[in-house]
């Protein structure tokens, strides 16, 4: 593969009065919580396992952010309801802009793929 994946980011921060956010240490903490690759359909893909967790803070922190961060450099932040699961399968499509550089896995049109194999 000579494309990097995108990393799924969520930040989660305490707040105080009025919701602004606290400063200084332990006042945040985060970081990759996923990868994701963008197939040259433009279709950014995910594994689903680990959404469930993705939409709510860190445990004891207030409020939060999930971003996708692509190797080119370009990032967006994500809402909740951005991710398309696919039924019976570990893979959901995001809602999002694709990176500039994109891999390609196949020359058949995705609708024409009938069976594929995942490898773990």
């Amino acid at each position: 593969m000579d494309v990097a994946p995108s990393a799924l980011i969520k930040v989660s921060w305490k707040t105080g009065f009025g919701g602004a956010p606290f400063e200084g240490p332990n006042a945040a903490i985060g970081g990759i919580c996923g990868t994701a690759f963008a197939l040259s359909s433009g279709m950014v893909l995910t594994a689903s396992h680990h959404l469930d967790e993705l939409w709510k803070p860190h445990d004891g922190f207030d409020d939060f952010d999930v971003w996708i961060g692509h190797a080119d450099g370009s990032h967006q932040l994500l809402q909740n309801g951005c991710f398309e699961h696919f039924q019976g399968f570990d893979i959901a499509r995001i809602g999002c802009s694709p990176p500039a550089a994109m891999l390609a896995v196949s020359r058949k049109a995705h609708e024409d793929v009938t069976e594929g194999l995942c490898l773990a």
